[in-house]
């Protein structure tokens, strides 16, 4: 079994734009948890050398797979 412990300090508060949002943005204490998830896979992506970057185009639902190299071409 593989687990991770993290602890973190909360200095102020975490703001998070949202897409039907304007200028205002609504503050948290703390991040929402697939904005962590997200920092930790990132991190681990780097650690294991995948480049890959799961990308939204015009729409959250829909969302894509792209290759560092190949998907990039013109």
């Amino acid at each position: 079994m593989l687990g991770l412990r993290v602890s973190a300090r909360v200095v102020w508060g975490y703001s998070v734009r949202l897409a039907p949002q304007g200028k205002g943005r609504v503050a948290y204490t703390f991040p929402p948890p697939s904005t962590v998830l997200g920092a930790f896979i990132a991190s681990l992506q780097k650690v294991v050398g995948d480049r890959r970057e799961l990308t939204t185009k015009n729409t959250v639902k829909k969302a894509r797979i792209l290759s560092a190299g190949e998907d990039y071409k013109h």
